[in-house]
């Protein structure tokens, strides 16, 4: 999966897709990204690449809110199920002021990665931002600090109950994983402060 781009054809066919996804093989995805002569262009599956590690995940996500077997949602319930696996759709995500227009999964797939694509850039500078002596991981005095900046305030027993909660390995700090996980998505909220802060 981790291959250059240039070691996979301009465009794969299904069989290809079933043996390069694996696990998250999904043959709805094919079909909904494949072009006139029934192949998916190389550029597509490099983007699908990207997500298939997240696409079981959201597949039980997106079928409890698919109900009756049926394969679609509708925006409302798009905008509940993005919010409940930690991502805050935007207007171009929903684009749907009655909330009534069908979103089907291979739909949510492709929100997803322009989703995850925007985020990865976006983690990066925020963690960087937080890893004030830029070792790679963030304590809880730097948490505190650069949040102390961009105006919330917080407490150091607040920053280490903060730290030791997205703390998975139990090393009192938080790694670029652990700040994915538990404290990126908490920081989407205050995106403008923290765009203005990393200019």
């Amino acid at each position: 999966m981790g291959s250059a781009a240039s070691t996979y054809p301009l465009f794969i066919d299904l069989e290809t897709f079933r043996s390069l996804s694996g696990d998250s093989f999904h043959p709805e995805i094919f079909d909904a990204f494949k072009n006139e002569n029934g192949l998916l262009p190389r550029e597509k599956f490099l983007e699908l690449i990207s997500v298939h590690l997240h696409v079981p995940q959201f597949e039980v996500a997106f079928s409890a809110y698919a109900k009756n077997g049926m394969r679609v949602i509708n925006t409302k319930q798009l905008e509940e199920l993005m919010k409940s696996i930690g991502h805050f759709p935007s207007a171009e995500d929903i684009d749907d002021p009655t909330g009534d227009r069908l979103v089907s999964f291979p739909d949510f797939i492709n929100i997803m990665i322009r989703k995850l694509s925007k985020m990865d850039s976006e983690l990066l500078a925020t963690f960087e931002m937080f890893d004030v002596n830029h070792n790679g991981f963030v304590s809880p005095k730097e948490l505190q600090e650069v949040l102390h900046q961009l105006g919330e305030d917080v407490s150091e027993e607040d920053a280490a109950a903060m730290v030791g909660d997205a703390d998975i390995d139990g090393d009192g700090l938080i790694n670029i994983d652990e700040f994915q996980r538990k404290i990126f998505p908490s920081m989407q909220g205050l995106d403008n402060t923290i765009h203005d802060a990393a200019s």
